[in-house]
């Protein structure tokens, strides 16, 4: 991931904004804006990011908002991948952090805020919303889609470059919304200029799992509380290279609860997406002088997950992966 310095004039619609060649400014971004790279090197030519998915298809009711996964966490070698081989022989060793950021379990969920934004309703874990047709005269045309974000139930490995814990695993309720109207009268029409700047278009509420299920800070994006991402002992949920563990993605009265049992330590984290926790979406309003955030429960999108359950917006267009 590359932070791309050189500044230029963007226009979405009705809104012209000065950005950095990132999506996101002031961020690491996994992609430079309009996907071209600016090094003297690559002028001109595509670069991006894999982002490879498994998805999981059931018409069964239930299976698109409450999901059980086992999974072992993975080890890292020995020596750290500074060091070189012990007997003096080949590079390096590789450490997960440097193949992936991290690892995610994904499910659809409602924003009434968020893209495509041809309405302010969505009614949760229901297939009444599915809007897959090409058709813009169908009346299940995808442009009329509810609003949707994204969860990523994202595992941050050791010695990640946020420097999160050198040692152990943390976990995160992580989820992305796009502020941007996907059809207005003269093409896509993005969130006001404060927002950009704050929060970028594609905003993120954020908390990670702790022991006792309550936020250490606010999970809204307007939120700069820098416990929201700091370890903090005996709160934080810590697990070890190695442990194996029981993964429930599931929807509550309160909102979408994550929750993973640590089946070799005997410890639980969990987090709410809920009001409580301080989670909230971005109010989509592109004439406001002063972006601005509302409370917002998070809840799953439909009640099954197939080729026809999707995140309009997304690179990844499936429910539940």
């Amino acid at each position: 991931m590359l932070l791309a310095l050189t500044a230029e004039q963007r226009t979405l619609g009705q809104t012209t904004i000065n950005r950095f060649n990132c999506e996101d400014p002031f961020s690491l971004c996994t992609e430079r804006q309009y996907n071209r790279s600016f090094d003297p090197d690559y002028k001109g030519r595509y670069i991006g990011h894999d982002e490879p998915a498994l998805l999981f298809y059931s018409n069964v009711n239930g299976s698109g908002n409450h999901n059980v996964y086992n999974l072992v966490l993975p080890t890292d070698p020995p020596t750290f991948p500074t060091d070189a081989s012990p007997k003096g022989t080949g590079g390096p060793t590789i450490w997960n952090f440097q193949l992936h950021p991290a690892f995610w379990f994904g499910m659809a969920l409602c924003d009434t805020e968020s893209s495509p934004l041809f309405s302010h309703k969505c009614v949760p874990d229901s297939d009444d919303n599915i809007f897959d047709n090409g058709d813009p005269d169908s009346p299940r045309y995808i442009g009329r889609h509810p609003g949707t974000a994204f969860l990523e139930l994202q595992f941050y490995s050791p010695g990640w470059v946020t420097g999160f814990t050198p040692s152990q695993y943390v976990a995160a309720l992580h989820i992305n919304s796009l502020s941007i109207k996907a059809a207005g009268p003269k093409g896509p029409i993005a969130n006001n200029l404060d927002c950009q700047n704050k929060v970028g278009l594609e905003t993120t509420s954020f908390a990670f799992l702790t022991l006792d299920g309550k936020s250490q800070a606010p999970g809204g994006p307007l939120n700069s509380d820098p416990n929201r991402f700091a370890v903090l002992p005996g709160e934080t949920f810590l697990m070890n290279p190695g442990d194996s563990l029981r993964v429930t993605i599931r929807d509550t009265e309160d909102g979408l609860l994550t929750m993973v049992e640590d089946l070799t330590t005997g410890q639980t984290g969990f987090m709410t997406a809920s009001v409580a926790n301080g989670f909230a979406q971005i109010v989509f309003n592109p004439h406001a002088k002063t972006c601005s955030s509302r409370p917002y429960a998070y809840h799953p999108m439909y009640a099954t997950s197939n080729e026809h359950t999707r995140v309009p917006w997304a690179a990844h267009t499936f429910n539940v992966g």
